[in-house]
């Protein structure tokens, strides 16, 4: 294997894995923080008292930032992730054993997917939690709770469509890792 080729193949897994790893975390951020804070249920002064239970808020408040991040992150992997696959791809001798469209496939779908997700859902997501916030800062507690119904009619969708992420960047960690372990020529 060329010298261009392992340090393509190299991004590529440590992108998918650190995309894999980042979804994980996020995920585990989420179900530690609201079950914890519905637990310790705290009340946030500057808000109205009618608009209890403030554990949503609070957990909200500190889940958004975590979210954030982790989108910023999955980007740059995803975009990491693709350009090292398509370089191994383009870089394929002619008559060389075909061993990347597993990878290629499930790179591509992966990447298609999360753009789904930061262009389509997410924003919806997001301008109905910063509705909520903002309407229960001036008390507003009932177009708060319509911006919290509608976060909460797009969450299971969302929830759901993550996890459907992890499993096809895990399946093109895994294809990718067997193409780089399997004897013989790689390309």
């Amino acid at each position: 294997m060329a010298r261009w080729e392992r340090l393509c193949t190299t991004a590529h897994l440590a992108a998918l894995g650190l995309w894999a790893g980042v979804l994980a975390m996020t995920a585990a951020a989420a179900a530690v923080t609201f079950p914890t804070l519905k637990t310790i249920d705290p009340l946030v002064p500057s808000l109205d008292a009618g608009s209890r239970p403030h554990w949503m808020y609070v957990g909200g408040r500190i889940v958004a930032n975590v979210f954030l991040i982790s989108h910023a992150a999955q980007a740059v992997c995803a975009v990491l992730a693709l350009a090292s696959v398509v370089c191994l791809v383009r870089s394929r001798k002619p008559g060389a054993p075909r061993r990347l469209p597993a990878t290629l496939y499930c790179t591509s779908c992966a990447a298609g997917l999360l753009g789904v997700y930061l262009l389509w859902l997410w924003p919806r997501m997001r301008t109905n939690l910063h509705t909520y916030w903002s309407q229960l800062s001036i008390g507003a507690v009932d177009r708060a709770r319509a911006a919290q119904a509608a976060f909460d009619a797009d969450h299971p969708r969302a929830s759901t469509l993550l996890q459907i992420l992890l499993v096809i960047v895990l399946a093109a960690l895994i294809t990718g890792a067997w193409r780089a372990t399997r004897p013989g020529p790689k390309a």
